[in-house]
């Protein structure tokens, strides 16, 4: 799952990369890799960040371990991921929407963030909250780079 987020992300920066080197073929690459990491964050959160390998999703005792907390903030990162992976397509397309969803994704990420802050220091599962705020505080500064980028290029 790591890999594949990895490489995800890589295709999606090159992507955004390339719409600012005014590379032609910039919108229809970017729309497929926004989509495809769209959908796997969506998806996915909750099995990437509990070690959940793709098969131990489909097997009842790979759950046994995972509290109702944090099953319930994981499913909510990766809305709030996606959220904001949808808004940066969007504003970097220049289609209506883009705005709302990358700040509702950014506010619940920053109380996600907040939260997890918290829970580091109580937690003896540090890893597990120190790759939510890398998740949570580097799609805020992805969105806040789209969102201020899309201001400053309109004046």
């Amino acid at each position: 799952m790591k890999k594949t987020e990895i490489i995800l992300l890589s295709a999606t920066f090159g992507c955004w990369v390339l719409g600012y080197l005014k590379v032609p073929v910039f919108p229809f690459f970017f729309l497929i890799h926004s989509i495809i990491l769209l959908f796997f964050y969506f998806i996915f959160t909750f099995a990437l960040l509990n070690n959940l390998s793709f098969k131990d999703l489909f097997i009842a005792r790979s759950y046994s371990k995972i509290g109702s907390l944090k099953t319930i903030g994981t499913i909510g990162l990766g809305f709030a991921l996606s959220s904001v992976v949808a808004g940066i397509m969007f504003i970097e397309l220049v289609w209506y929407g883009g705005y709302p969803n990358v700040v509702i994704g950014m506010i619940t990420l920053l109380i996600i963030g907040i939260v997890a802050l918290i829970k580091i220091s109580k937690s003896e599962n540090k890893l597990f909250y120190k790759n939510v705020l890398f998740r949570a505080f580097g799609f805020i500064i992805l969105g806040l780079i789209s969102l201020f980028n899309s201001i400053y290029s309109n004046l």
